[in-house]
């Protein structure tokens, strides 16, 4: 009787241990965190290993950048008819004129032109300045002829006017104004009146 109790004991352990094996859970996937492994917990969306970027198109590092550099006439914008690209065949240079001799129809020198007047409201240019008389520009005044008046012929490489050179000698010196500064705001105490100046 012992010796069957005895039996009993040591075979019960063996027999507990196989009705446990048989009520644990099928081991899944996941390895244990301890031992380093990546656990697959990823859904299984129908893309397969060869979706998305290939791996196998290697990027060249060395290669240059590919960039689209606009030009400079692209990246600024046209300011419209503020900006005159170029001279007219029509059109005469300020200093063409300055500086040359204006002659009588009769080929009389009658003096050089050495100023042009110039119309603020209008910006027109009104008058030429004429230096006549003198020796080497000793003893000469100044004159101012109208400019619509002048004849300008080869770029101003020829001017003449309809004037002899005893009517240019007889002409009125020209009277220049002073360049004037520009004028104070006026300041006012809130009426219409300006305020008195302070003694």
């Amino acid at each position: 009787m012992q010796r069957l109790l005895l039996t009993s004991t040591l075979i019960a352990p063996f027999l507990v241990g196989s009705v446990l094996a048989q009520d644990a859970p099928a081991p899944t996937d996941q390895a244990d965190p301890l031992m380093g492994e990546q656990i697959d917990t990823m859904p299984d969306d129908g893309m397969g290993a060869d979706d998305g970027l290939d791996m196998d198109d290697s990027i060249d590092m060395d290669a240059p950048a590919e960039v689209d550099m606009a030009s400079p006439d692209e990246m600024t914008e046209p300011a419209g008819d503020t900006i005159v690209q170029q001279q007219a065949p029509n059109e005469l240079r300020v200093d063409w004129i300055t500086g040359t001799t204006v002659r009588s129809l009769q080929d009389e020198s009658i003096g050089s032109i050495g100023d042009l007047i110039i119309d603020q409201d209008t910006n027109e240019i009104t008058a030429a300045i004429l230096s006549v008389g003198g020796f080497l520009g000793i003893g000469a005044k100044q004159i101012a002829v109208r400019f619509d008046e002048l004849v300008i012929d080869f770029d101003a490489r020829e001017i003449q006017l309809d004037m002899t050179r005893e009517q240019a000698d007889e002409a009125p010196e020209y009277v220049f104004r002073e360049r004037t500064d520009l004028p104070a705001p006026v300041v006012t105490n809130g009426a219409d009146a300006p305020l008195a100046p302070l003694d």
